[in-house]
């Protein structure tokens, strides 16, 4: 039905889910989001957490900033018309919940999706593309967020002389409203 969002699996199992679950998810009260959400983060992570590749501790704190960042929500604000970008969101993020600040923007995410206020921007390739980051692009995207305009200098030092030219820095970016320099090898500068 919605193999042309290519939303995965993930929302063919929810397909498949009972209609009273899929209705306790699809009923707007604060309550029922949050136990829905709950249960599907439980459903896409327990193969992962009987494996010992995902934590208890991570998962806990996962749901944890989700519940936190949907309480947010005014109720006449949740919406259920992209369940599926929720489902494939929750998918990408069991692969990387021992990232603080990755999980952190997937509850995000995944709170954005149910917001009516924010949800219309909200695509697959969000997901996609928060599953392909690092913990350094986390910090890199945050500076970025936090600059006037979401522009920042990016370069680095040379250094000329008669001999010819030579590199003397890292590529680095300079935020200048925060005051942060960083200058590390970040995947999104490469």
């Amino acid at each position: 039905m919605h193999d042309d969002l290519n939303l995965g699996i993930g929302y063919q199992i929810f397909e498949s889910f009972p209609k009273s679950t899929q209705e306790a998810f699809l009923n707007p009260s604060a309550r029922t989001i949050g136990q829905a959400l709950n249960g599907l983060v439980l459903f896409f992570t327990s193969p992962l957490l009987k494996l010992g590749i995902v934590k208890k501790a991570e998962l806990e704190k996962f749901k944890h900033d989700i519940q936190q960042e949907t309480q947010k929500i005014p109720e006449q604000n949740r919406d259920n018309s992209k369940l599926g970008l929720v489902v494939k969101a929750i998918e990408d993020a069991k692969y990387q919940l021992s990232e603080d600040k990755i999980r952190a923007m997937y509850a995000k995410l995944i709170a954005s999706t149910v917001d009516n206020r924010k949800n219309s921007l909200v695509t697959p390739r969000l997901a996609t593309a928060l599953s392909q980051m690092g913990p350094n692009d986390a910090v890199l995207l945050k500076h970025i967020n936090e600059q006037e305009g979401h522009v920042v200098p990016f370069g680095y030092f040379i250094k000329k002389d008669n001999v010819g030219t030579s590199t003397i820095s890292k590529k680095s970016i300079d935020f200048l409203k925060t005051g942060t320099l960083i200058n590390q090898d970040i995947s999104a500068l490469h």
